[in-house]
């Protein structure tokens, strides 16, 4: 199975309307980094919440900080809240797909940034 890179609103998403075990039927392993899961802990829906830690729990989604600290610092300057651009940077470092539309496109700029630099 593919394992990828979410950003926070497809997982809250799917969390609150019940599907979220379409994620891992799909890729098997998500991952997010640790700004993604603050930003569900703080989801106001509690069946949400708990579909979310107990997906966790069972292995399939797991979290994880970026080591490329900067990339992330600098997204930010551009427009991307905290879990876009930690998203964005644990993606680019680990060159897995991204789940969100906005997370993606940044990931298709910063890997035409480094193109253009080497």
């Amino acid at each position: 199975m593919l394992k990828v890179v979410s950003n926070t609103s497809p997982l809250t998403n799917l969390a609150v309307i019940g599907c979220l075990d379409l994620l891992r039927e799909q890729f098997g392993h998500v991952e997010v980094p640790s700004a993604v899961w603050n930003e569900m802990l703080a989801l106001p829906h509690a069946d949400g919440r708990t579909a979310l830690m107990q997906a966790r729990e069972d292995g399939w989604l797991s979290v994880r900080i970026p080591d490329n600290t900067a990339l992330a610092e600098s997204l930010k300057f551009s427009g991307l809240d905290d879990g876009e651009a930690n998203a964005i940077a644990l993606a680019v470092e680990t060159a897995a797909p991204c789940q969100d539309s906005q997370v993606s496109s940044g990931v298709v700029m910063v890997l035409k940034q480094s193109a253009a630099h080497a």
